[in-house]
């Protein structure tokens, strides 16, 4: 098991409250940082995903609906990449996003592996 630091916000924005998010998780099953992701990050992703998206399927990773196929199930209509670091450079870059990791690593206290990667629209 990996030693964490005894100053907890080690390379985090002073926006993530470490003990807030272990409690979260802990009660929830999820926790949120805030401003771990910047702007200019968050609108990397999108474009790059609003990209894959306009060029249509990608077999074994993307495959958009029709909307006559979202009416019985309305989650359907919101489509999903799977693996794109597979296939992508912006998406295998945060796959390993520092500040994300390390709030894994708080939250699970060891190190962490990427293995998966999924982006909902």
């Amino acid at each position: 098991m990996t030693v964490l630091p005894s100053y907890p916000n080690l390379g985090l924005p002073a926006s993530v409250n470490v003990g807030e998010m272990k409690r979260s998780f802990a009660q929830h099953g999820y926790a949120i940082a805030r401003g771990v992701v910047s702007d200019a990050e968050v609108a990397e992703i999108r474009s790059t995903f609003d990209r894959i998206a306009a060029n249509g399927a990608i077999p074994s990773h993307f495959k958009p609906l029709p909307a006559q196929a979202h009416e019985n199930a309305p989650f359907a209509s919101l489509p999903r990449v799977m693996h794109p670091h597979r296939f992508d450079p912006t998406s295998r870059k945060h796959l390993v996003h520092p500040g994300i990791l390390t709030c894994l690593q708080h939250l699970m206290g060891d190190e962490m592996l990427a293995a998966q990667s999924m982006f909902c629209f």
